[in-house]
C-alpha cells in the first residue's frame, strides 16, 4: 500500500493505486485545486442559492433527511467496499482526500468557530463523496464525476468545479466556494 504524507494536489497515479471508482475519485480531488466554475440553476430540483458566508448557524438549518441521506450513503459504501476487500483502498482514498484537502480548508483563525464547523463540515461531505465514488455507488441525486459529465449539477460534479454544496436550506440548494473557509476572513 502507498504511502502519502504531504500533498498538494493528489498524486497521478492514484486511479491505479485505487483500482475500480479510483478516476472517479481523482476526479473529485481535482476539484479541489480549481477555481469555482459555473453556478447550475438548480440542484435536486432545488434552486441555487450561493453565498460567500457560511456561518454555523446555516449550517444549523441544512435539512437533517439530506444530511442522514448523506451518511446512510456512506455507510452503503463503506459496506460495500469491505465485502469486496477494499477497506484499504477506502482508507487511502481517505487519507489523500483528507492530505489534498486540509491545507486549503485551513481556518484563518484556529478560534473562528464558523471557520472551523465550516471545514469539518467540507471534510465530512468529501468523505461521504470519497467511499461513494470508490464503490461506484451513484443514484441521480450525487453520480460520479465521469469525463463526458463534468457539466452535470450533481454533489461530485460541483465539488469538481470547486463549489461546496452546503445542502438544502429553506427551500434553496446553497452552495459557497471551496475556498471559503480559507478566505472569508481575510
Amino acid at each position: 500500500m502507498e504511502r502519502y504524507y504531504e500533498l498538494n494536489a493528489p498524486p497521478p497515479d492514484l486511479p491505479a493505486v485505487l483500482g475500480p471508482g479510483g478516476d472517479d475519485v481523482l476526479a473529485l480531488l481535482d476539484g479541489l485545486s480549481v477555481a469555482p466554475g459555473r453556478v447550475p440553476d438548480e440542484v435536486d430540483g432545488l434552486p441555487v442559492r450561493r453565498v460567500g458566508q457560511v456561518p454555523s448557524a446555516l449550517l444549523d438549518r441544512v435539512e437533517p433527511g439530506w444530511l442522514a441521506a448523506l451518511e446512510g450513503r456512506r455507510a452503503r459504501a463503506r459496506t460495500r467496499l469491505v465485502a469486496a476487500g477494499r477497506e484499504t483502498r477506502l482508507e487511502l482514498a481517505e487519507h489523500v482526500a483528507m492530505l489534498v484537502a486540509t491545507p486549503r480548508l485551513e481556518p484563518a483563525e484556529p478560534g473562528d468557530g464558523d471557520a472551523l464547523a465550516q471545514s469539518g463540515a467540507i471534510l465530512w461531505l468529501l468523505g461521504t463523496l470519497v467511499a461513494a465514488a470508490l464503490a461506484d455507488e451513484h443514484d441521480d441525486a450525487t453520480p460520479t464525476v465521469r469525463a463526458d459529465r463534468l457539466d452535470d449539477t450533481t454533489l461530485t460534479g460541483l465539488v469538481a468545479r470547486g463549489w461546496w454544496p452546503v445542502g438544502p436550506v429553506d427551500g434553496a440548494f446553497v452552495i459557497a466556494p471551496l475556498t471559503l473557509p480559507r478566505t472569508c476572513h481575510a
